[in-house]
């Protein structure tokens, strides 16, 4: 399982897709290392870019819904398979 924790970029990159090229690299090199899934989880309203780049928002447990629930009201569990695109 991969987790990703922060994409934060500099102004000056926004809008170039560097994010979503960095994210498919960390996204080969799992799937290079075996693993099947990402997950992550989405703030400040990011929800929408992530699902561009093929998250979805996952049932959790409630523990786990009371970890996400600490990052704010519009935090989201998102996972991903790997093998997709």
């Amino acid at each position: 399982m991969l987790f990703l924790h922060d994409l934060a970029l500099a102004p000056a990159a926004r809008g170039l897709r560097v994010g979503e090229r960095l994210v498919a690299a960390a996204l080969e090199a799992a799937r290079r290392d075996g693993l099947t899934e990402a997950e992550l989880i989405a703030v400040e309203g990011a929800a929408g870019y992530w699902q561009l780049l093929g998250f979805v928002e996952a049932t959790t447990t409630p523990a786990l819904s009371a970890k996400v629930a600490g990052y704010g009201k519009a935090a989201r569990w998102m996972r991903r398979p790997l093998a997709a695109a």
